[in-house]
């Protein structure tokens, strides 16, 4: 067994880590907390843990948990919360169970696929919307999934399976070119603005806001406001870059039905993820 040193050395190197990883250190001698970017509905950090016991059972085996912490969360907040839940959002997400704690098995090569599924679910559950629609289902022995006729307002039908965001950040991390997250950019003396994203392509800048989905559509409304103003005040202090706002697929085809994002439309070029994809990151043409 490598040294537990080492490895967290590792997880901090990996290719593209920032995007999940903010930090990975040493606990009790023997475990190793990692600090993701995934911000539950309180505004803390989603933290996951490797117990170095249960690596290598198999040669190359990394067990990643939550070490119980999204059943405490929800604890600490007075949700209504059943083992059932974490047993339907465990199938839902690919994860394992250990009692209370959600686990998933993995190796060094689907390390940040894994990290991000995990955190993903860990979020999900806090979110206030988790448990204001849905359908209440239980586990049976079999593993089927079966809908109850009780309480029917506690899980929603289907977890989401990523973020508006997460998908931007994955397509251009696949991409060559190069971009920081939550930039700010001084427009005048003591005055600036904070973009998502900035790209830098050969050709100049991109600002991009992204209009981060929600099954809200008030909410996803207001998100496409904020981009509207951030991209104003660039334009107004004639930045010298392309103002871009990707959104959800889901939200590109009510354009022509909402005002928010027609105003959006009209002062940044407006695309969709799956545009992102296919443009090859021609942001400044």
């Amino acid at each position: 067994m490598p040294q537990i040193g080492h490895l967290a050395s590792q997880l901090t190197s990996l290719p593209c880590r920032e995007l999940l990883i903010s930090n990975a250190d040493v606990i009790e001698g023997a475990t190793i907390r990692i600090e993701t970017t995934l911000v539950r509905s309180n505004g803390t950090y989603v933290d996951l843990f490797i117990d170095l016991s249960k690596r290598y059972q198999d040669g190359d085996t990394i067990i990643l948990s939550d070490f119980g912490t999204t059943w405490d969360y929800n604890l600490d907040a007075d949700k209504p919360y059943t083992e059932s839940t974490l047993e339907y959002v465990a199938q839902s997400y690919g994860l394992q169970l250990d009692g209370r704690a959600l686990l998933k098995s993995c190796r060094m090569d689907n390390f940040l696929p894994s990290v991000l599924s995990l955190a993903q679910a860990c979020v999900a559950m806090s979110s206030p919307a988790f448990f204001e629609r849905g359908q209440m289902v239980w586990t049976a022995r079999e593993g089927a999934l079966v809908p109850t006729a009780r309480e029917r307002t506690l899980i929603p039908a289907a977890l989401p399976a990523s973020s508006t965001f997460m998908t931007v950040l994955e397509t251009l991390s696949h991409s060559r070119a190069s971009f920081d997250r939550g930039v700010s950019i001084q427009l005048r003396n003591e005055y600036d603005v904070q973009v998502d994203i900035l790209v830098r392509t050969r050709s100049g800048r991109a600002a991009l806001m992204v209009v981060e989905h929600s099954p809200y559509e008030k909410v996803t409304m207001r998100r496409a406001d904020h981009a509207f103003a951030v991209h104003t005040d660039l334009r107004e202090a004639r930045w010298k870059g392309t103002r871009v706002s990707v959104v959800d697929e889901k939200d590109i085809y009510r354009v022509g039905q909402t005002d928010s994002l027609l105003r959006l439309g009209r002062i940044s070029k407006l695309i969709s993820t799956s545009d992102l994809q296919r443009q090859d990151l021609g942001l400044a043409n």
